[in-house]
């Protein structure tokens, strides 16, 4: 259902909120459970920093449709830590998930940082435009997505 989603017409410049429901145990996923799903590893004390009830969201562009989550946290400076470690591991901690959203490679191995309203966002770009590995922390908020154009989005309805 996920992958239909993400092919399918959802306007442009506009965010859907996704909602993942456990049918067998009648609740919805949680950040833990969403990752587990796709096998995401993540590193130690994450789900102690990062809220497990997030939001899921797909951002549509012309070109394509982007994943993306946010999840509250209470201590930015520690999961602003734990994230900056996780950049070394992080593209084949996430392997399968960006499989799934249709990765093909890496441009530059290492992050790259910009700063948009005042907040530092931190990328890793994959071959195709406007995809990669994308991550901020701003106002309270962890904000994860596969594009710096739904990031920045994200940000402007935030700030």
């Amino acid at each position: 259902s996920l992958s239909l989603l993400l092919k399918s017409d959802l306007g442009t410049n506009k965010f859907t909120r996704i909602l993942i429901k456990n049918t067998r145990e009648n609740k919805f996923l949680g950040l833990k459970e969403f990752f587990e799903a796709f096998q995401v590893k993540t590193p130690e004390n994450f789900y102690n920093n990062a809220d497990d009830n997030f939001t899921l969201f797909v951002f549509s562009t012309p070109l394509k449709n982007q994943l993306g989550l946010i999840a509250k946290t209470e201590n930015q400076a520690v999961l602003r830590s734990i994230a900056a470690s996780w950049e070394q591991t992080i593209e084949g901690d996430t392997n399968n998930l960006f499989v799934f959203l249709g990765k093909k490679g890496t441009k530059n191995p290492l992050f790259q940082e910009f700063t948009y309203k005042g907040t530092d966002v931190r990328y890793l770009s994959f071959t195709e435009e406007n995809f990669g590995i994308v991550w901020a922390i701003t106002d309270n908020y962890f904000i994860f997505t596969s594009s710096g154009e739904s990031i920045v989005k994200v940000i402007d309805k935030i700030k």
